[in-house]
């Protein structure tokens, strides 16, 4: 009868300690998630180093997977990585889906639509993106409502929807100017001049190219981009302002020492040749 109840207590004892070591493993990962979170998007290359240094088998709940898969795509995307994986973000989509705060539901939608963007299935990600914005509807994020319509904006674009790309830009635009980020409001009018040159409102994209070009945006990381493609749009029909063109491709050129396209590259000669004559 003892030697009953001293194996009971051995292995009653065995089960606390694992219990014990389990939940300490997972206090652990969820001060490690808090902490990643609270500089993701100042420090987005640290925050994917610790992300990938982190022992995932530490993630013993549906919500520190959920949370980790939220954070792991936020990473991936704010370092440029575009990755085509779905199932990088699809834990948290799927428990912030059935769990509070409601909060937490648009961002895996946005995250997902990204990925679903990044790999060509456009209709997918406009579902991803249009759920993202329903549940971003009641917070106080104008920054982040920003992303989503622009996110809607260019997938529209790449589906050839062009007018429901300008409409969605024009919501952009609006929490753009809300949440006063300047560099936001500039990527938004590179992409309605884009916009505009596939509707072919000529007129509205010379202007707005034109205010994009000025001297106080040179400081834009794709501003030679702007640069190059206002350069092509003036060289086609019915543009042909071939002395703007060849001006253009040259500050370009002084800024960033290339063209960047092999297209742009094989634009020059002959614009230069016309221009000069």
């Amino acid at each position: 009868m003892m030697k009953k109840i001293l194996t009971i207590s051995f292995w009653g004892l065995l089960l606390v300690l694992l219990l014990l070591s389990s939940g300490c493993g997972s206090r652990q990962a969820e001060t490690v998630l808090d902490d990643v979170e609270s500089y993701i998007q100042a420090r987005p290359d640290s925050a994917l180093a610790v992300l990938r240094a982190l022992d995932t088998t530490k993630l013993n709940t549906q919500r520190l997977r959920a949370h980790y898969a939220l954070l792991h795509a936020m990473a991936l995307d704010k370092n440029w990585i575009d990755t085509t994986d779905a199932g990088v973000v699809m834990a948290a989509v799927k428990y912030y889906d059935r769990h509070r705060p409601v909060s937490r539901r648009a961002k895996p939608y946005y995250y997902l639509g990204r990925i679903q963007y990044n790999g060509g299935h456009y209709d997918e990600a406009i579902l991803s993106f249009t759920q993202a914005r329903e549940y971003a509807a009641g917070l106080d994020d104008d920054r982040f409502k920003t992303l989503i319509y622009m996110a809607l904006a260019n997938t529209f674009n790449a589906n050839s929807v062009y007018e429901e790309a300008q409409t969605a830009l024009l919501e952009a635009e609006k929490y753009g100017r809300s949440c006063h980020d300047t560099s936001l409001l500039f990527a938004i009018n590179y992409y309605k001049v884009q916009g505009y040159v596939n509707l072919s409102c000529f007129e509205q994209a010379d202007s707005l190219f034109l205010e994009l070009t000025k001297e106080e945006n040179e400081n834009v990381a794709y501003y030679p981009e702007i640069l190059n493609n206002y350069a092509m749009f003036l060289i086609t029909p019915p543009n042909e302002d071939f002395a703007r063109a060849k001006s253009l491709y040259e500050r370009s050129l002084q800024m960033k020492g290339t063209l960047g396209s092999a297209q742009h590259w094989g634009c020059m000669p002959p614009v230069w040749h016309i221009a000069e004559t």
